[in-house]
């Protein structure tokens, strides 16, 4: 709690110094007003209040009690590429041409309790790829809780291109001159041009940048590209949709080595081999002898994101009467009328069942134990990986 008030704190200057520079520059005589580097103060001014106010709110959160992490113990991390924002037709037809009157800058903020990450700026008079702004990050996020939620927000700010053009430098005119307007002359000056701050040169500021669409980022949107973005104002020059590739990793390798007797159809006879086997990367390998794994490639590979298998557990014996024998189902491509006494078809799917058996009820228990757990990390994390199938009854 300690560390996390030193960080308002630290975000509370940036505010204070920030919101100083907004106000001695945002006068009537400033070449600063409407320019490049207010837009970078406005956007720092936005990270700043962002970040303390999430850090705020965890602090709050500590006060209240620990939390209850309500999902699983496996952890992985997310990656996060290829951000694009398509926009309206209209509005890149107009880009460059005298209907062009605003520039819009857009950031995104990607927050999870006092996490908040920031992605580049852009704005859309930057290149684009087919109407579209790409912001170029490449964002990983490690030792993510499984059922993690992070929230997307998208900011926008935009500067009037009369903003921006009288900052020009202008030609002095002669003394004496008599053009202007009759305000000019008798020694008025424009309002709208001085953005002083109502409370002062000390006051703090708000950022122009303003929240124009959120979205949630869990597991279950994993396979998705393209988002939605909803209630975004008529007026912004965005679709109404956000692309980005999101991909997931599982951190915790699970691992286990040992001597198993495995099932084997031998020209339509069954037989058990022992062999020695390895669960790693989400495979079982396996050699005859434990120094052939250096030296030599596997005999054979179970690879576990085939595996229909929900809970790997001790078979009944009208499976198989040898102690101590679980089961593991992984999918293949059906090819012919190929029948084994390892292959089971259920509907159209078929698969080879991998009967594997442990000395002692010790040695059973932990290979199950480390199955089930690697095969319910592999599915919460890699969307590619087959799930169980439901009331399973085989035909032959």
């Amino acid at each position: 709690m300690k560390d996390l008030q030193e960080l308002v704190n630290k975000e509370q200057n940036v505010i204070l110094q920030t919101s100083n520079a907004l106000n001695q520059c945002c006068t009537g005589n400033s070449s600063f007003a409407g320019s490049l580097e207010q837009v970078e103060c406005n956007k720092l001014l936005l990270i700043a209040c962002q970040k303390r106010q999430a850090y705020l709110e965890e602090i709050q959160k500590l006060k209240n009690g620990p939390r209850r992490w309500s999902g699983g113990k496996s952890r992985g991390s997310l990656t996060i590429s290829d951000i694009r924002l398509p926009l309206k037709r209209d509005f890149c037809s107009k880009i460059g041409t005298r209907d062009d009157m605003n520039k819009h800058y857009f950031i995104c903020l990607l927050r999870n309790g006092p996490h908040v990450i920031v992605t580049e700026m852009v704005s859309t008079h930057d290149p684009m790829v087919r109407g579209s702004l790409d912001l170029p990050n490449l964002i990983k996020i490690n030792d993510l809780m499984e059922g993690f939620q992070y929230n997307l927000e998208i900011y926008s700010m935009s500067i009037s291109h009369e903003q921006q053009n009288t900052q020009m430098p202008k030609k002095k005119e002669k003394y004496g001159s008599l053009r202007g307007t009759p305000k000019k002359l008798l020694g008025f000056k424009n309002k709208a041009a001085a953005m002083q701050s109502p409370g002062g040169p000390t006051a703090v500021r708000t950022t122009q940048f303003c929240c124009i669409a959120s979205l949630p980022i869990t597991q279950s949107a994993i396979k998705m590209n393209t988002f939605t973005l909803d209630k975004v104002p008529f007026l912004c020059p965005l679709q109404g949709t956000i692309h980005m590739r999101l991909r997931c990793m599982m951190e915790n390798n699970i691992e286990e080595r040992g001597f198993l007797s495995m099932f084997d159809d031998v020209g339509g006879f069954g037989a058990w081999h022992r062999r020695w086997c390895v669960l790693a990367n989400n495979m079982i390998c396996f050699w005859k002898y434990p120094d052939d794994e250096r030296h030599k490639e596997p005999i054979g590979v179970i690879n576990l994101k085939h595996c229909v298998t929900e809970n790997v557990g001790l078979v009944s014996r009208d499976v198989c009467a040898r102690p101590n024998t679980f089961e593991l189902c992984t999918v293949k491509s059906k090819k012919g009328d190929e029948h084994k006494l390892t292959t089971k078809y259920y509907s159209n799917v078929a698969t080879t069942q991998h009967l594997l058996s442990a000395d002692v009820k010790e040695d059973r228990l932990t290979w199950c134990n480390k199955l089930t757990e690697a095969l319910a990390n592999l599915r919460a994390w890699h969307p590619d990986a087959l799930r169980p199938i439901a009331n399973r009854k085989a035909t032959c």
